[in-house]
């Protein structure tokens, strides 16, 4: 009987179970505190799924779907919103566990896997908003466990469980390709891969993933790859590295507590004799490891998805090594990768002010970086960008209020970024605004939508190039939001009339793919 198909035992589901649960709880308790709303990318994954496509500029469908069916059910409910990705935070710590049992662990091994893959801070970050990155690394834990029963030869049709993983995977998140070209390494590199590739399974897993991807790679081909484009602007707006600060900046990711075992889960894939079987995963892992640092302009947590394995890969040595004399050592472990996790939580999620955090980050002696080339202001881009944003509708939508009833008939709303469109669609709604245009990324695909330029809000930090491009141009708000991102700051609200050329002619020009 198949992986997906048999009901574990009662005892075997003990530990991943509760851990799930309690990941649960702690991403829910954590999904609404101190002040802060919705992240930028959430706000624009709504907004995106109210134009449901089989792609987008910058991101598969998946997630847009997802953010269509939590905002149906839970409005702005922040709880609610991110029910999805803590869901998704309690599935990848039960397989993280499972996969530990896996791969020859014990019950110890089991909830050191647990702990590190509930507690690791980017995890901690990553599952605590609405975004494909939740959904991502889900993916590839259940990806990892179907392998390593197949590989081990407990799961018959494992090779198409994992193409049905992996092409949602690519629904949600084109990294899964990393992944991809990983096992495909794998498969020829390994003795074991190289009797799997005179089977139809792989290749038939392989069929399948291809298959489900393919709306999303048909759509991609039909508006000229903008995919292609924008991971060619990451060049322009990321911080380049090098592959020791790369690695570097992983162990605040993983926790200081879980690297010497997650460099002890690699080493015992790669070189063990008794992980002869899962051989294939630890060249896997070092094949993603190795297209990251090639990238000089990979962010941190683009590793974050592989540390499922390697937290289980990890505690499973650990426990085979202390299983007679020190059999405490992973219990003690978990305990201290849980401890140092919540010691980490203020800087994962924002469960403290802004004041608060400062002190506590100063206290720490740390200050996290969100990768990009931005100005550094005291607060990092994942709380940043979740403030302003009803701010920003309420000033549109008194600015749209105090025109003429002939002005409101015609007007439009024009911002630069789909964090400020979809924000001002979210809030403003109540206040019946009319379209809002953005030439950022999917928002440049959905147009003018009906615009004739004849009247236009804009929001824009200086008036000069609305004076070259409209008849009359006026000033009617300042806005500034002292914690907000550097491109949120020191903002200007327009009333421009007489666009001086149509805008359809305009239009191509705006568009901006980052």
């Amino acid at each position: 009987m198949d992986v997906l198909e048999r009901a574990p035992t009662p005892g075997r589901v003990v530990v991943p179970l509760v851990a799930a649960v309690l990941t649960v709880c702690l991403q829910l308790g954590t999904a609404a505190t101190a002040g802060y709303g919705l992240f930028r990318d959430e706000l624009y994954f709504i907004a995106c799924g109210q134009h449901l496509a089989f792609g987008y500029v910058d991101q598969p469908p998946m997630i847009a779907l997802l953010a269509r069916a939590s905002h149906a059910l839970f409005g702005q409910s922040l709880v609610g919103l991110r029910l999805l990705p803590a869901l998704a935070a309690g599935g990848t710590v039960a397989l993280a566990a499972l996969l530990a049992r896996e791969l020859g662990g014990s019950r110890r091994a089991e909830l050191l896997a647990a702990a590190a893959t509930a507690t690791a801070p980017v995890h901690l970050a990553n599952f605590g908003i609405l975004t494909m990155n939740a959904f991502d690394v889900l993916a590839w834990a259940a990806a990892f466990l179907v392998l390593a029963r197949t590989l081990a030869g407990k799961s018959p049709r494992g090779w198409l469980w994992f193409g049905l993983i992996a092409g949602l995977g690519l629904e949600n998140k084109l990294s899964m390709l990393f992944l991809g070209a990983g096992v495909a390494v794998g498969l020829v590199a390994t003795s074991a891969g190289r009797r799997e590739l005179r089977r139809p399974g792989p290749w038939l897993g392989g069929a399948l993933a291809l298959a489900l991807a393919a709306p999303n790679l048909v759509w991609q081909a039909l508006h000229g790859w903008p995919m292609r484009e924008l991971i060619a602007a990451t060049a322009r707006k990321n911080v380049a590295s090098t592959p020791w600060s790369f690695l570097a900046g992983e162990v605040l990711l993983i926790g200081p507590v879980m690297v010497p075992i997650v460099v002890l889960g690699a080493v015992w894939l790669l070189v063990a004799k008794g992980a002869r079987p899962y051989r294939l995963l630890g060249v896997a892992a070092l094949v993603v490891l190795g297209i990251l640092l090639a990238d000089r302009y990979a962010k941190g947590y683009y590793l974050a998805p592989l540390f499922a394995l390697l937290f289980a890969a990890g505690a499973a040595a650990l426990a085979r090594q202390t299983s007679r004399r020190a059999t405490w050592v992973p219990v003690v472990c978990a305990g201290l990768t849980v401890v140092a996790g919540l010691a980490a939580l203020p800087l994962a999620k924002p469960v403290l002010s802004p004041d608060d955090y400062v002190a506590y980050e100063a206290a720490l002696g740390v200050s996290p970086s969100s990768g990009e080339r931005l100005e550094r202001v005291r607060l990092p881009q994942l709380f940043a960008d979740r403030l302003g944003w009803p701010e920003l509708a309420h000033d549109v939508a008194s600015a749209y209020a105090a025109l003429p009833p002939a002005d409101r008939a015609v007007a439009c709303v024009f911002v630069d970024n789909y964090g400020e469109a979809a924000a001002i669609e979210l809030y403003g709604a109540a206040a019946g605004l009319p379209p809002v245009l953005s030439g950022h990324n999917n928002y440049w695909v959905w147009g003018p939508r009906g615009c004739t330029g004849q009247v236009m809000i804009v929001l824009a930090g200086d008036r000069r190039t609305l004076d070259r491009h409209f008849t009359t141009v006026e000033e009617v708000a300042r806005r500034d939001c002292a914690d907000c991102m550097p491109y949120e700051r020191r903002r200007r609200l327009f009333v421009a009339r007489g666009l001086k050329v149509p805008i359809a002619e305009v239009w191509p020009g705006l568009r901006v793919v980052i």
